[in-house]
């Protein structure tokens, strides 16, 4: 994998993170989002070496910035 990629992906990475952290902060169910949340930090996105993800890129999303939808009580 080239620099730019691992790149784009950390810098779409920190974007999720701090979407999170907004988002789910006093979420009921942020522990458990949390956990998940870190071990997808930890892993990163998929790769095409991935054999689930050898067919599927994921660079556009990686280049997407994406906003919050409103937030709805649960």
């Amino acid at each position: 994998m080239s620099a730019a990629p691992a790149t784009k992906a950390n810098a779409a990475l920190e974007r999720y993170s701090a979407l999170f952290e907004t988002r789910f902060a006093s979420d009921p169910l942020s522990e458990a989002r949390r956990a998940a949340f870190d071990e997808f930090l930890k892993q990163g996105f998929p790769t095409q070496r991935d054999e689930e993800w050898k067919y599927t890129s994921l660079r556009r999303l990686e280049s997407r910035a994406f906003v919050p939808g409103a937030h709805a009580p649960v």
